[in-house]
């Protein structure tokens, strides 16, 4: 029971503590009408901007996607570049193997034909290169040079009659 009696007595002193502080103090200033007014006009201003909160947050969405097909536009682009890049080296590429291959096929035809004469001495012998067109090309968007399926080779022999 003391205790609760000094904790009273504590407790009543803080309260004339406190109360001669605010005295202290002095009045309270009158808060200004204007203030008042300026509150709600914030708070009615507030909730009618709550109406476009949903309108701020799709356009946000809109920007993004748009943003995102922008970078995919420019990726197709590039890629487009890289094939036509592509297509045209294997152009250059094809037009290389068939000038190969007519080098090539035009050393063996003169050899061909040195030899044939050599044993057949009144013969004449050449090579003759036949192409046959593919039905379908491997790259259909790239025009084959040299479609060919297979290579023939065949020998004319000229006999003159000996008698």
């Amino acid at each position: 029971m003391k205790k609760c009696a000094t904790k009273e007595n504590f407790l009543h002193q803080k309260i004339e503590e406190c109360t001669e502080t605010i005295a202290g103090l002095g009045a309270l200033p009158n808060v200004d009408a204007s203030y008042q007014k300026t509150s709600l006009k914030a708070k009615e201003r507030n909730q009618y901007l709550k109406k476009y909160n949903n309108v701020n947050k799709k356009a946000f969405d809109q920007f993004l996607s748009s943003s995102k097909q922008e970078k995919l536009y420019a990726r197709k682009a590039e890629l487009d570049v890289a094939k036509d890049n592509i297509y045209e080296l294997m152009q250059l590429l094809e037009v290389r193997k068939v000038e190969a291959i007519q080098v090539t096929f035009r050393q063996v035809a003169a050899i061909f034909t040195e030899v044939f004469k050599k044993l057949v001495p009144e013969g004449n012998g050449h090579l003759i290169l036949r192409t046959a067109s593919r039905s379908a090309a491997s790259f259909p968007a790239i025009p084959m040079l040299w479609p060919t399926e297979s290579f023939c080779v065949s020998s004319a022999v000229r006999a003159q009659e000996l008698w």
